[in-house]
């Protein structure tokens, strides 16, 4: 049962914990300093970004829809560093050490979560400091643009913190229920990831044992649930109806969508399960076909979910219960029910579990604590080492975008877009024979990927082979009309007229 102890100052006991969760995990992501910025999405949000250096630039943060998505604290924060740092390729440390802040912070916060879920100091210790080295990190904390999933991690903690110190009797429940509210509203200004997370308090409460009878038990949820609404609508329509127009989307019917989402949730349980070969994007299925595969996911996971909420009446699996709901309903969004923009490219991306992978490691820590408490922590003990030393190797793969497209590209090599990027990194640094390779090899995967045929004219221009450039043009301009490819066809035209 959660814990309904006062809201005191850390013991001791928590400080000497927390303090070794700082080193433990401050050592093991200490390198990511060392990385440089990568163009997978680091260009469009950060460096490549001219509005951070604009006069204007935090009235158009929140005022427009100026930026990719409507994320405004997250923005305003890389904002921020772009002041103190700069947005050169020589600023990518700054940014990473931000980004292990940011996580220490998200693991002490869970460290003391936990606490106020009922946990001893040691378990609360095994939980945040799994939580903290699962190889399933690296991504958010090596890849700077994932610091919205860190910032929005903080936010949601404090949250919950401040949820259940609402309950407290010798506390000003209107004021802590306030800055609960608030800091609800900044995770989801930072990262839409808990925007389930008022029907998780629900659940909470229930685990709690509160008493739901009559409908004023539901009123302090209402003005989540208002809040939920208003950020679905805003993401929504920035979003997806903007992916929708430029055709990001997938084709699939609404029942492919509701058998994608469990071989989805499976996915990512593997993931954690077994950490190896951890990759930017995953290989696709067809929902459409292997009729009768995903039909007995959809049967295992709606047996599960069953079982489940039958469990609920049991108090002794409670805890069981919460946390598997608890990452279902954090997971949901990205399960694939709906379309979102990353779906073309792959359905599973590990950034996604920054927040619902808490409610694996729980059960993990809870039920191996339960065996003999020696045997108990040197298996704990022997996971974090094994994780941790995971997570060490993986660091190394994003140290620039040559080395973390080779990695992706290794381990599927259908990545079209892996070989698009790289040949962008490529081009931008002027080897162009290089980019000439990346480009013709994600056109080998994906013919018809436009965007790459037109590079291949930049690439061309800049060797000086004006008859090839004209040739990829008027390729991509047959298909469809498109103004960079327009543009470089009328640069060719003109330099070969200058040449003449």
């Amino acid at each position: 049962m959660l814990s309904e102890k006062k809201f005191c100052s850390l013991s001791s006991t928590q400080v000497q914990y927390a303090l070794l969760l700082i080193l433990l995990v401050f050592i093991i992501y200490f390198p990511v300093i060392q990385n440089e910025f990568v163009n997978w999405d680091d260009n469009i949000n950060i460096y490549d970004v001219g509005l951070y250096h604009q006069s204007d630039a935090l009235k158009r943060i929140w005022f427009s829809f100026d930026m990719p998505s409507y994320l405004p604290l997250t923005d305003t924060l890389w904002y921020l560093e772009a002041k103190v740092a700069g947005t050169s390729s020589h600023s990518a440390g700054f940014y990473h050490w931000v980004s292990i802040v940011l996580h220490l912070m998200n693991v002490l916060l869970v460290f003391i979560l936990t606490g106020k879920w009922g946990f001893n100091p040691l378990i609360s210790f095994f939980c945040a400091a799994l939580f903290g080295v699962h190889p399933l990190r690296v991504e958010n904390v090596a890849w700077a643009t994932e610091q919205k999933s860190l910032l929005s991690g903080v936010f949601v903690w404090l949250s919950w913190i401040y949820f259940l110190k609402r309950a407290q009797q010798d506390t000003d429940s209107l004021k802590a229920s306030f800055v609960s509210l608030v800091f609800f509203c900044f995770s989801l200004l930072s990262k839409q990831s808990a925007i389930f997370l008022p029907v998780i308090f629900i659940l909470a409460d229930w685990y709690r044992g509160k008493d739901f009878r009559g409908c004023r038990s539901f009123f302090i949820y209402l003005p989540y649930l208002m809040i939920t609404f208003i950020f679905s609508s805003i993401h929504y329509y920035r979003e997806v109806t903007l992916y929708y127009a430029a055709g990001r989307v997938t084709s699939f019917s609404a029942l492919e969508h509701l058998l994608l989402a469990p071989r989805v949730l499976a996915g990512y349980i593997r993931n954690f399960l077994w950490p190896m070969q951890l990759n930017l994007v995953y290989p696709k299925w067809d929902p459409g076909s292997g009729f009768l595969l995903n039909w007995v996911y959809f049967a295992v996971f709606v047996t599960a979910i069953s079982a489940l909420f039958l469990s609920l009446i049991r108090r002794k699996y409670r805890l069981m219960v919460f946390c598997l709901f608890s990452f279902i309903l954090f997971l949901l969004p990205v399960s694939g029910l709906i379309d979102m923009p990353y779906l073309p490219y792959s359905f599973i991306s590990d950034r996604h579990m920054y927040l619902p992978l808490l409610f694996v490691v729980v059960p993990v820590v809870y039920g191996l604590m339960k065996i003999p408490k020696k045997i108990g922590i040197i298996l704990l003990c022997f996971l974090f080492i094994w994780w941790g030393k995971i997570t060490s190797d993986m660091i190394p793969f994003w140290r620039n975008s040559v080395t973390l497209y080779h990695h992706a590209t290794s381990l599927q090599r259908d990545f079209f877009i892996g070989y698009f990027n790289l040949g962008n990194h490529y081009f931008t640094n002027g080897r162009f024979n290089d980019a000439k390779g990346a480009y013709l090899r994600c056109l080998e995967i994906q013919p018809s990927y436009l965007p790459a045929l037109t590079n291949l004219g930049y690439v061309a221009y800049a060797l000086q082979s004006y008859d090839e450039a004209l040739i990829r043009f008027r390729q991509v301009l047959a298909v469809q009309e498109n103004p960079y490819a327009r543009e470089g066809l009328e640069l060719v035209l003109r330099k070969i007229s200058e040449e003449k």
